[in-house]
């Protein structure tokens, strides 16, 4: 699977509306976005989002990659919250922000939720 189709899967499933919209059997689910926690392994939105972030630091995606794929603001925050969380990937988020201060690539409210909180 390419990481692009993967991650527009992801945010696809993400933001559905209703949460039975989202696919039932997601056996990959498990290696991919092992639980956020003990007691979220329940929450597969959660452990989507974090999977994204992982995969979006793993590949040092671009700033415009990031928003191309990440285009709800609630998608980026969320996001952007898993990076923060992790000191492995913090480097990797103010990387993403410092690029976002200079920018003029995405919507204004797309960079406003990456720059939210820093």
């Amino acid at each position: 699977m390419s990481f692009h189709f993967l991650a527009h899967r992801i945010v696809g499933w993400h933001n559905r509306k209703k949460p039975r919209q989202r696919p039932k059997r997601l056996d990959w689910l498990r290696e991919l976005a092992p639980p956020v926690s003990w007691w979220r392994d329940w929450d597969k939105s959660e452990r989507l989002a974090a999977a994204l972030a992982r995969l979006l630091e793993k590949r040092n995606a671009s700033l415009e990659a990031v928003f191309a794929i990440l285009y709800s603001r609630p998608m980026i925050r969320k996001v952007a919250a898993f990076l923060d969380d992790n000191r492995d990937t913090r480097p990797y988020l103010k990387s993403l922000r410092k690029a976002a201060e200079k920018s003029s690539v995405g919507t204004r409210d797309q960079r406003d939720a990456l720059l939210e909180d820093w």
